[in-house]
């Protein structure tokens, strides 16, 4: 038996193999997330672990080369080998082992432990959410079933904030002058490259403050997951009320936030969100290029909500 790294570019083949390793509906057996991926412009990339030339027994998927200034940067996420076939992993974790520098979001028990003896580091991150209690959430389930969840457009102002899904060039330009070292193109990728409009975005703009949401599925309920929250406390608090009101007003039940250790701007905020039974892990190795309060959009956090059917 043979086993060797190549980076895929099948989109059916990888969705085939992702159908039987994930749950259903996760993004991992869709087609056109894999073709999403892989016409980035080199952004995105994923390495399949193929056996005996022809079968696909494991992968892993990749975001690299976001920065401005195009360092070779590497988010690894998505491991997933055949149960059946033990060493179906070890080709993939050669590669990563490999890695002078690399970022693992959201990896818990044995893999965070190996990860740890290649000398990563663990970031602390919270995983939080806060439930927006409602009298009608049956009847907004049955509303998200028929309508499912490509989100209108969506455009609101007022003296101070604008929330909107609608990312045009001048919104990507002003959000991504508040990100510090991530490139337009990377940041036009991310957020606006699928179109859906699931992407929402939450200025300040007589302020530093900004939240980035993405809106979609877990469990068949429709969640807010936010991706990025930075500004000082009176800025990205009146930006985080805004994404919120704009959250309820959707229907939306779960509002999920991952922080990490540099985020400062969590603080002006964090009162009205718990502890979420799970915390996995976050792992760096080397000197990453990213300031860790920018992690969120360098990671695949909310990907699942923005490419995830309502199955998930």
């Amino acid at each position: 038996m043979n086993l060797f790294i190549s980076e895929f570019e099948d989109a059916e083949t990888l969705a085939r193999f992702g159908e039987t390793v994930a749950p259903g509906g996760s993004a991992v057996g869709l087609p056109e997330y894999y073709q999403w991926l892989l016409s980035s412009d080199g952004f995105g990339v994923v390495h399949g672990c193929v056996k005996d030339e022809d079968e696909i027994v494991g992968m892993l998927h990749e975001i690299r080369a976001f920065g401005t200034d195009k360092t070779k940067s590497s988010t690894c996420f998505n491991f997933f080998s055949d149960p059946s076939l033990a060493a179906s992993g070890f080709p993939l974790m050669a590669y990563i082992m490999r890695k002078k520098r690399f970022f693992i979001p959201g990896v818990q028990g044995a893999l965070a432990e190996s990860y740890k003896k290649m000398k990563a580091r663990e970031v602390a991150s919270l995983w939080m959410r806060k439930i927006h209690f409602r009298t009608n959430w049956i009847k907004l389930l049955k509303d998200y079933a028929r309508s499912g969840i490509h989100m209108p457009d969506h455009y609101s102002e007022d003296d101070q904030v604008v929330v909107t899904n609608m990312l045009s060039d001048e919104v990507l330009h002003d959000v991504t002058a508040r990100l510090f070292g991530l490139s337009l193109e990377y940041v036009r990728w991310r957020l606006a490259s699928k179109g859906s409009r699931r992407c929402v975005v939450s200025i300040d703009q007589h302020g530093d403050g900004l939240v980035i949401g993405v809106i979609g599925y877990r469990k068949r309920v429709p969640v807010l997951r936010i991706i990025h929250l930075s500004g000082s406390s009176p800025s990205v608090r009146r930006s985080h009320e805004r994404m919120q009101n704009f959250a309820r007003a959707c229907g939306i039940a779960v509002t999920l936030i991952t922080v990490f250790s540099a985020s400062q701007a969590f603080g002006a905020v964090c009162s009205s969100y718990a502890l979420m039974k799970s915390q996995p892990l976050t792992m760096i190795k080397g000197d990453y290029p990213v300031d860790e309060c920018f992690l969120g959009l360098v990671s695949d956090l909310g990907l699942q909500e923005q490419w995830g059917s309502m199955r998930w």
